[in-house]
């Protein structure tokens, strides 16, 4: 029971101290780190932690080597990477290089709206060996999109085509597959 209010009262106080890193503009990365270790350690003390071994200093290290390495392979992490990616990809100005090579041929287009189905059937071969709806589609957001707004489709239009590409389709690698299931 006491080591419980214990636990709220430091739970507290890291709550406090986040605000006052976040007020002070400390770095959110390292902030959350230290509090994490901070609030582990004290429930390492408190008993809340099974320790295997009697006085293990690096216990809490331990756990956090665990933490991240559950958390580094997770989809989550790959989508991370991806979104990193393209905003580096942005950044160096490697997509405007590819929309302007993508653009050049599609203007040449009389009739914009036979894009949509090319690129619906293109989004659902990918989606073929990408079976992530949200990586296809950040994919796509990050790449198609700006060559069909630049080639004068709608940006309804062309956001719709990229969110319907993974939706429809069953995939051999999708968790969404009844054969994948069992």
């Amino acid at each position: 029971m006491i080591n419980d209010i214990f636990m709220y009262i430091f739970g507290a106080l890291a709550i406090g101290l986040l605000i006052f890193f976040l007020i002070k503009k400390v770095n959110i990365i390292i902030s959350l780190f230290v509090l994490g270790l901070f609030l582990l350690i004290i429930s390492m003390c408190l008993g809340k932690v099974q320790i295997n071994k009697p006085i293990d200093v690096f216990y809490p290290l331990e756990e956090l080597t665990k933490s991240f390495t559950k958390g580094v392979s997770g989809a989550g992490f790959i989508i991370l990477l991806l979104g990193g990616y393209s905003a580096f990809m942005g950044q160096i100005g490697a997509n405007d290089v590819i929309v302007a090579t993508l653009t050049k041929p599609l203007v040449k287009i009389k009739k914009k709206y036979l894009l949509i189905p090319i690129v619906f059937i293109f989004g659902h071969i990918l989606s073929l060996t990408i079976p992530s709806a949200a990586t296809l589609a950040l994919i796509l957001m990050t790449t198609l999109f700006p060559v069909l707004i630049k080639s004068g489709i709608s940006p309804l239009s062309a956001g719709g085509v990229i969110a319907t590409t993974a939706t429809i389709m069953p995939t051999p690698l999708g968790s969404d597959n009844v054969f994948i299931a069992e």
